[in-house]
C-alpha cells in the first residue's frame, strides 16, 4: 500500500498509485513483526504522531512531506488555505495587489511574538523568502518563490513582494511557514539535534529529540491564539508508509492519513474515527487533438455521454471522490456549477455521431464515415498505465460503452514509463490520466501554452480566457474570470473531467476534538486533540 498526500504547492505532475511486488510486501511485513516498537509517551494524555527521520528542523529547507506536517505545529504560515482552497490571513492581517497584479503588499498582524518573546516583523518575512530562494531544489517550498523577483520592507509590519507575472494565484506563494531572521546569526539552530532553540510561533515548540527515535513537542503560547489542549505531542520516527500503518494499528500513534483509495482493503482498528478532506488529485479523460477524429467536438461530446460518472464514483472510487465537470474541485470557492453537463445517455451519443456523419452500415457494428478523403472507421484506442487499477477499470468500463454506440476500441495498457513516453510523443488517441493540480489553480499547463501541452490542444479563445484569469484582480473579478474559463472548458471539452479524489484522516477512538483536516495542513486540528 502506498499512503500519499499532495506535497503543498507542487508543480503539476502525473500521479501514479505505486504497487510493490508480493515479495517486497512479504519482506517488509516480516521486518515489521520483528521490530521492537516503543511507545515514548510520558503521559496517557499525550498525542502521538509520526514522521520520517528529519535532516533539518528548518521547515523551509526540509524536503520531506511528513516532517513538514509536524513542523506546521511549530511554525505558522503567513497565509493559510481553508477547506474551500481559499487563502486567508494567518500571520498576515491583510494584503492587496498593485502594479497590475505583479506586486502584493502584505501587512502583518500587530503584537505577534515568537516563542522566544521577540516580535514577529517584516524582517522575518524577507528572511524567510530569501531562505527559500537559497534552498535546494527539493525543499518543500521551493516552488513558492519561482515567480518572486524581489521582497522589500516598507516598515516593521509591511512588505512589498514583486512577482514576474500578474496572477491572482501569486498569493499562494505566501503560504510558507515563517521562520525567525535570528536564525541568520551563524549558528544552525534548526539542525536535528537534541537541544533545540525556541524559535517557533505555533501551538507547540520543541521539547526534546532522540535521533531516529522520537521528537517531543511541548505546549506553548501560539502567536495567533490557537491554544493547545494536550501538554505534549510525541512524534515517532517512522521509516516508511508500511511502518506508519503498523504503528497506527498497534496503537503506537494516534492517526494515519493519505488518499482515501489507498485505504481500500486495508485492515484498520475497528473503532477508528474517519475524516475526509478535499485534495487536488484530478482524474480525467484526455483527447489527442492531433487525431482528426477527436478534433470533432461532436465526437468528444459523444464520448462524454458514454461515461457513467455516477457508477464510476460508486463502483470504482467507492464514493471516495467528488465528481466534477471542470478541472476545479467542486468544493473550491472558484468552482462554477453553471456549466454544460454531459449526462450518461447513449442515445445522445449516437445522435451526435450521426450528426458528424458517423453511421452504421448494414450488420457492421462499427460506424463509418465517407468524405473527400474516402471511407474511414470510428476506430480509437484508450491508453492507461497498467499499475493503476482504478484507471484500468475506468478504461474497461468506458470501452464497453463506446463499443455499444459504434466505436471500435482497443485498450492499450503500458507500464508508467512507457505510458508517459507515449503521452510525450503523442502516440495515443484517448488517455485515462490524473494530475496533481497546483494549489494556485493555474490551469494554463493543461490546455494553454499555445498547444505545448499533453493533448496538443491550441485554441485562441481558450488562451484568451486563461489570460483573463491572469489579469483578474479582486475577489469578484477573479471568481468571474474562473467561471468564464470553466464554462468554455465544459463547452469545448478538451478533457472530460471525472473528479477529484478524497483524502482520509483516521484517528484512534480515544482521540477527541479538533479532528478537521485540510489538504495544506493535515494536522491543522491537532492542537485541539485530547485523549478520552
Amino acid at each position: 500500500m502506498k499512503l500519499k498526500i499532495t506535497a503543498f504547492l507542487m508543480a503539476v505532475v502525473f500521479m501514479l498509485s505505486g504497487c510493490g511486488s508480493d515479495e517486497e510486501t512479504k519482506t517488509e511485513d516480516t521486518a515489521l513483526k520483528n521490530e521492537a516498537v516503543t511507545d515514548n509517551r510520558q503521559s496517557g494524555n499525550d498525542i502521538s504522531l509520526y514522521m520520517r527521520p528529519p535532516s533539518t528542523f528548518n521547515p523551509l529547507l526540509n524536503e520531506d512531506e511528513t516532517v513538514d506536517m509536524v513542523l506546521k505545529l511549530i511554525y505558522e504560515p503567513l497565509i493559510a488555505i481553508d477547506e474551500s482552497f481559499k487563502p486567508y490571513g494567518n500571520l498576515a492581517e491583510g494584503w492587496y495587489f498593485s502594479n497590475e497584479g505583479r506586486t502584493i503588499t502584505v501587512k502583518l498582524k500587530s503584537g505577534l511574538k515568537w516563542h522566544s518573546g521577540n516580535s514577529i516583523t517584516s524582517n522575518d518575512v524577507v528572511y524567510s523568502i530569501n531562505t527559500i530562494k537559497n534552498s535546494d531544489a527539493g525543499s518543500m517550498y521551493k516552488n513558492c518563490v519561482r515567480y518572486i523577483e524581489d521582497v522589500t520592507m516598507i516598515d516593521s509590519l509591511t512588505v512589498n513582494i514583486d512577482f514576474s507575472r500578474a496572477f491572482y494565484g501569486n498569493i499562494f506563494a505566501l503560504t510558507f511557514p515563517l521562520i525567525s531572521h535570528q536564525a541568520g546569526s551563524g549558528q544552525n539552530v534548526y539542525e536535528a539535534s537534541d537541544s533545540m532553540a525556541k524559535l517557533g510561533n505555533g501551538s507547540y515548540d520543541f521539547g526534546s529529540y532522540s535521533v531516529s527515535q522520537r521528537l517531543e513537542l511541548v505546549k506553548t503560547d501560539s502567536c495567533i491564539g490557537k491554544e493547545a489542549v494536550s501538554e505534549r505531542v510525541n512524534v515517532v520516527i517512522s521509516k516508511d508508509e508500511d511502518t506508519d500503518l503498523y504503528y497506527f494499528t498497534t496503537g503506537t500513534t494516534d492517526c494515519i492519513y493519505g488518499e482515501a483509495v489507498d485505504f481500500v482493503g486495508v485492515s484498520l482498528p475497528a473503532r477508528s474515527a474517519e475524516y475526509s478532506f478535499n485534495t487536488n488529485g484530478y482524474d480525467f479523460i484526455g483527447f489527442n487533438f492531433a487525431n482528426s477524429i477527436l478534433n470533432d467536438k461532436n465526437v468528444r461530446k459523444a464520448v462524454a455521454h458514454c461515461v457513467p460518472k455516477e457508477e464510476i464514483l460508486k463502483v470504482i472510487y467507492l464514493s471516495n471522490a467528488s465528481l466534477s465537470d471542470t478541472p476545479i474541485n467542486p468544493e473550491s470557492w472558484l468552482y462554477e456549477a453553471d456549466t454544460v453537463k454531459y449526462d450518461y445517455d447513449l442515445n445522445k451519443a449516437k445522435a451526435l455521431l450521426e450528426e458528424s456523419g458517423w453511421i452504421i452500415n448494414g450488420d457492421n457494428a462499427i460506424r463509418e464515415r465517407t468524405d473527400e478523403n474516402g471511407k474511414s472507421t470510428l476506430s480509437l484506442s484508450i491508453l492507461v498505465n497498467s499499475e493503476n487499477e482504478q484507471r484500468r477499470q475506468i478504461a474497461k468500463r468506458i470501452a464497453d460503452e463506446l463499443m455499444a454506440v459504434g466505436f471500435d476500441i482497443d485498450i492499450i495498457e503500458e507500464d508508467f514509463e512507457s505510458y508517459s513516453t507515449r503521452i510525450s510523443s503523442g502516440s495515443y488517441d484517448i488517455l485515462i490520466g490524473g494530475w496533481e493540480l497546483s494549489m494556485d489553480n493555474d490551469l494554463n499547463v493543461l490546455f494553454g501554452n499555445k498547444g505545448n501541452n499533453i493533448i496538443r490542444y491550441n485554441d485562441e479563445a481558450m488562451n484568451g480566457y486563461i489570460e483573463s484569469v491572469y489579469e483578474a484582480v479582486g475577489e469578484g473579478n477573479v471568481k468571474q474570470a474562473y467561471g468564464n474559463l470553466q464554462k468554455y472548458i465544459a463547452e469545448e471539452l478538451p478533457y472530460i473531467s471525472i473528479g477529484f479524489k478524497k483524502g482520509k484522516l483516521y484517528t484512534g477512538d480515544d482521540v477527541a476534538g479538533g479532528n478537521e483536516a485540510v489538504l495544506s495542513d493535515i494536522f491543522d486540528g491537532v492542537y485541539g486533540w485530547s485523549k478520552r
